[in-house]
């Protein structure tokens, strides 16, 4: 069978809209939690993926700001994003009840109070499912909420005591619940104990105990049936990685990518890492090849990320309409004049 360009690029066209894959130049939105002294920001950035590569610009780097909390206060921020335009963002400063609000991607807050939480000891951990389900963690406790603020259930992971203090929330598209906690403290002679745990969307367990690993876990994010950890040991940071597991908890690629920060999946074999230390997130394929170190930058205090996912552009119509054009002629042609 002889295929005429026109041929190939309607069926390129009609492969990558059945199969879902993104174009190169396909922009993605980026929000990246900057905590700080006083206040808190959240800022917005544009990322484009290419063949091989990755670009960055910023949008709004103070899309979201937090009120003034003291001059000498730590303000520390966490992200999360229910996929219908609204953002969820955790906040807590030193010595003060921590919050949860609520803002639409334009930065505007719907309800910048949804949450006041009784435990002040640090920044609430967040997820948000498609069931509507928002996830709130602080300390070793996860409480379950509807995303307009109704508490449904509660429980809790490892034991308060031991130091189980959840540092990482994600799920995955069945809506189980993955949480991340550390125990022990190098500095005072206990060895690090990171377990990484499996819930159902109500809070029943599936496998307390999915992961384990003898580091410090700093950052998780599940995705396209797999499940990536970032790791650190120290202090100093000696060891710093990211490892892959499936959602079944088997090892995939252990130190798939030399690096460690908060990460965020973009459902396009894409993976964001940021870097707390000089305020850059880099862009990675979810196979560990690094595109760019420094697609986002200005992004200080860095700790936390979401990605807004990239839409694949429909065919053009023109452009399917000259391709069908440019066929027809072809056809009369060949009628007019048969190959013999």
């Amino acid at each position: 069978m002889k295929f005429d360009t026109c041929t190939a690029s309607l069926l390129v066209l009609s492969v990558a809209g059945t199969l879902g894959v993104a174009s190169a130049g396909a922009q993605e939105d980026i929000f990246v939690v900057q905590d700080g002294v006083n206040t808190g920001t959240i800022g917005e950035y544009s990322v484009s993926f290419g063949p091989g590569s990755a670009s960055g610009s910023t949008i709004n780097p103070n899309l979201v700001t937090t009120a003034p909390a003291g001059a000498t206060t730590e303000v520390r921020m966490t992200l999360a994003t229910d996929g219908l335009g609204d953002l969820f963002v955790g906040e807590w400063a030193s010595g003060t009840t921590a919050t949860v609000g609520e803002y639409s991607l334009s930065g505007a807050p719907i309800n910048s109070s949804l949450l006041t939480l009784a435990d002040s000891t640090g920044v609430p951990q967040l997820a948000v499912d498609a069931e509507g389900h928002l996830f709130v963690a602080v300390g070793n406790a996860v409480s379950i909420y509807t995303t307009g603020g109704t508490l449904l259930s509660s429980f809790t992971v490892g034991a308060r005591g031991a130091g189980a203090n959840i540092s990482a929330l994600a799920v995955d598209s069945a809506d189980n619940l993955y949480t991340a906690f550390t125990t022990g403290d190098p500095i005072l002679g206990q060895s690090y104990n990171g377990v990484i745990g499996k819930y159902t969307s109500s809070g029943s367990p599936i496998s307390a105990r999915l992961i384990t690993t003898p580091n410090f876990i700093n950052g998780l994010t599940v995705g396209d049936g797999n499940v990536f950890i970032s790791l650190q040991d120290g202090p100093p940071d000696i060891f710093s990685a990211i490892n892959e597991y499936t959602t079944d908890g088997s090892e995939v690629a252990s130190g798939l990518i030399s690096n460690s920060g908060h990460m965020a999946l973009d459902g396009q074999g894409h993976l964001l890492v940021d870097s707390y230390g000089d305020g850059t997130v880099a862009a990675y394929t979810t196979a560990g090849i690094l595109l760019n170190s420094t697609v986002v930058t200005g992004a200080g205090g860095a700790e936390d990320l979401i990605v807004i996912p990239a839409q694949v552009p429909e065919p053009s119509t023109m452009a399917l309409f000259g391709c069908v054009g440019v066929m027809w002629l072809t056809r009369r042609q060949l009628a007019a004049h048969p190959v013999r």
